[in-house]
């Protein structure tokens, strides 16, 4: 369904998973397909591409596995990325610093 199809591909979990097995492109790809199959998810799926399109670099070359979810914690609170991170399974984002006075 719609719904949950659009959960899986914004959480951070996905992204995550995606870059780590090497297919990090193909999200963008998916994303792109969504957004066309799934018209009133345009913003969410919007969000989600604009965070890895900012953080690209940082996410192809990932300097612990907890990446995504550290990046997705440094965008602003209460932001897709960031809900998505903070919501994630504690044993993922173990090793994640929360930011406390971000910008």
């Amino acid at each position: 369904d719609e719904q949950a199809a659009v959960a899986e591909l914004t959480s951070v979990e996905y992204i995550a998973a995606k870059f780590q097995a090497g297919a990090g492109y193909i999200i963008l790809g998916e994303l792109a397909a969504a957004r066309g199959r799934f018209p009133n998810a345009t913003a969410r799926l919007g969000q989600v591409k604009s965070f890895i399109g900012r953080r690209l670099d940082r996410l192809m070359r990932p300097v612990t596995t907890s990446a995504a979810f550290q990046l997705a914690m440094q965008e602003p609170d209460g932001s897709l990325a960031q809900r998505s991170a903070q919501n994630a399974d504690p044993l993922l984002r173990k090793f994640v610093i929360r930011w406390m006075n971000k910008p």
